[in-house]
C-alpha cells in the first residue's frame, strides 16, 4: 500500500523552507510567486495539526504519549488526503520503544531529503536559535539529542528527536525502502536548481515541464523569499531570531567558525560528510 504523504524532511537549517517554496510554487498556476505566508506544505509536527486530526489535546500528554499516537496521526493525515500532500519534518526517522515506525511507509508515498554541510548549518542553527555557537556544535554532536522536549514549555509544535547530525542522516539514509527517500544537497539546490528540482519531480512521479521547473526557480529564488520576509514578515520566524532567510549560501562557515570548531565538527561527522563529497579522500573540505 502506498500512502499519499511526500515528507519533506532535513536537520534544521538545511534548506526545508526553501524547498518547500519550490514545491509551493511547482504546483501554483499563479502568475505571481507564492508568498511565504501562504506555503501549502503542512509541518509535520504541528501541534494545531496533531489535535484537530486526532481529536486530542496534546498538552494534556506527555511527549512519550504523543510519540505512541503519531503514525496513528500520520496514517489519518494520508487517508485524509486524495492526492499527494506534502509535510515538512524535522525529526530523524526513528522506530518507537512499541515497534512502529514513527513516520508509516504505508502513509508515504516518498521522502525528499535535505542534506547540507554541518560546517554551515552549524552557525544558521546557532543565530536562528541565537545560542552560543559552542553550545549549537554540542547539540550538533549529542546523540539521541531531542529538542523541545520540556513538557512545561509548550510551544505549537511538537518535541522533535535530531539526534547528531550524523545519525539524522543515516536514520533517513538507511530508513526502510518503503520510504523511498530521494538525497539532495543544498549545495546543489544552490548551484544546480534546474537538475536539482527535476529530479525531485521524477522522484515524486509528476508531470511538470521544463518551464514549469524554470519558472519555480525564477519565483521561489532565494531574493524573493528575503524581499517577502522583509516587506511582510515571515510567520514562521521565531521570536528571537533577526531574520529566518538570512544569507542562503554555502561555505559561510569559513567566516564564523573557528578552526577548534571545524575540527570538534569533522571529528564527529567526518564520515558521514565524505560519504555525502563534503570532505576528499584526505578529510579536507571540498568547496561547493
Amino acid at each position: 500500500m502506498t500512502g499519499n504523504i511526500v515528507w519533506i524532511a532535513s536537520y534544521p537549517k538545511s534548506g526545508n523552507t526553501w524547498f518547500r517554496a519550490w514545491m509551493a510554487n511547482l504546483v501554483s498556476s499563479s502568475e505571481e510567486p507564492v508568498h511565504i505566508n501562504s506555503l501549502p506544505v503542512g509541518i509535520g509536527n504541528s501541534r494545531t495539526l496533531f489535535d484537530t486530526v486526532s481529536g486530542i489535546d496534546s498538552t494534556n500528554l506527555f511527549p512519550e504519549e504523543v510519540d505512541r499516537l503519531r503514525p496513528d496521526f500520520y496514517k489519518e493525515l494520508s487517508s485524509l488526503s486524495g492526492a499527494n500532500c506534502y509535510y515538512k519534518i524535522h525529526d530523524a526517522y526513528q522506530q518507537l520503544p512499541d515497534g512502529q515506525a514513527c513516520f508509516p511507509a504505508d502513509a508515504t508515498r516518498c521522502t525528499l531529503y535535505i542534506v547540507r554541510n554541518p560546517l554551515d548549518v552549524a552557525p544558521s542553527f546557532a543565530h536562528f536559535l541565537r545560542r552560543d555557537i559552542d553550545q549549537v556544535i554540542a547539540e550538533m554532536n549529542q546523540d539521541e539529542f531531542i529538542f523541545n522536549r520540556e513538557r512545561e514549555h509548550i510551544t505549537p509544535l511538537l518535541s522533535l528527536k535530531l539526534c547528531s547530525w550524523s545519525e539524522h542522516v543515516l536514520s533517513w539514509l538507511e530508513a526502510p525502502a518503503g520510504m523511498n527517500v530521494h538525497l539532495m544537497r543544498y549545495e546543489d539546490m544552490l548551484r544546480h536548481p534546474e537538475a536539482t528540482l527535476s529530479q525531485a519531480v521524477r522522484a515524486i512521479g509528476l508531470d511538470k515541464s521544463e518551464e514549469d521547473i524554470r519558472r519555480t526557480i525564477t519565483f521561489s529564488s532565494f531574493d524573493t523569499l528575503k524581499a517577502m520576509e522583509n516587506q511582510a514578515g515571515f510567520k514562521e520566524k521565531p521570536p528571537q531570531a533577526d531574520a529566518f532567510f538570512r544569507e542562503g549560501r554555502s561555505g559561510g562557515w569559513r567566516d564564523s567558525l573557528s578552526p577548534q570548531q571545524v575540527s570538534t565538527l569533522i571529528e564527529k561527522h567526518g564520515a558521514v560528510m565524505q560519504r555525502l563529497g563534503y570532505l576528499d579522500a584526505n578529510g579536507q573540505v571540498i568547496d561547493l
